[in-house]
Formats: C-alpha cells, structure tokens, sequence
C-alpha cells in the first residue's frame, strides 16, 4: 500500500486509499467466492464418483474435506505466486522526497 501511495501525489493520497481499501473488499468478496466453489464442484464431483454401499454421512464428510483441501491448495498456490512476485516490486520514493533529493536538501 505504501508503495501504491507514494506514487501519487499528497493531494490525491485520500483518494488512492479509498481506491485500495475498495479493491481489497472487491479482492476478498471475489477469492470467497471463488474458494467455496471450488470447494463445492470438488465435494459433488466427490460424491458423484464414489460408488460405495456405507451411509451416505461419511461420504459427505468425505467429499466436503476434499473440497476443502483443494481449496486451501489453490489458496497456497496463489499465496506461493504473490510471494514469489513481491521481490519485484520496486520501492518508489515518494514525490515530495523526490523532489527535495533533487534539489539536494534531503540527505
């Protein structure tokens, strides 16, 4: 975030915050939903191809676990990614910094 802040300028800043703080509700709505499909296509595919005689209880506990464990792995998969891209990331030097290092008043 402070990255993403520095860029602009100090006017701007109250609205490049509301911006952010909109795109992480947006971001964790859209990963929820996204989680618990996955979860549920996994669990009825789980179901749907499990052909046993035991009662069907366990084989629902059964297949919501495997929902659930391809769903923490997908999670893992894009953490591992975001991870792994944050070491490109250049730090920005914010503007009005920038500018005082340039006429040569900040150390």
């Amino acid at each position: 975030m402070t990255n993403a802040l520095n860029v602009l300028p100090p006017h701007l800043y109250p609205h490049g915050t509301a911006i952010i703080s909109t795109l992480q509700q947006v971001a964790g709505a859209v990963g929820t939903a996204l989680l618990v499909s996955i979860m549920t296509t996994t669990s009825r595919r789980f179901m749907e191809n499990t052909l046993t005689t035991i009662d069907e209880s366990p084989l629902q506990i059964l297949a919501m676990i495997a929902g659930m464990k391809n769903s923490f792995l997908l999670a893992f998969g894009l953490v591992a990614i975001a991870w792994f891209a944050t070491f490109f990331i250049k730090r920005s030097v914010p503007q009005e910094k920038e500018l005082k290092l340039n006429k040569g008043t900040v150390n």
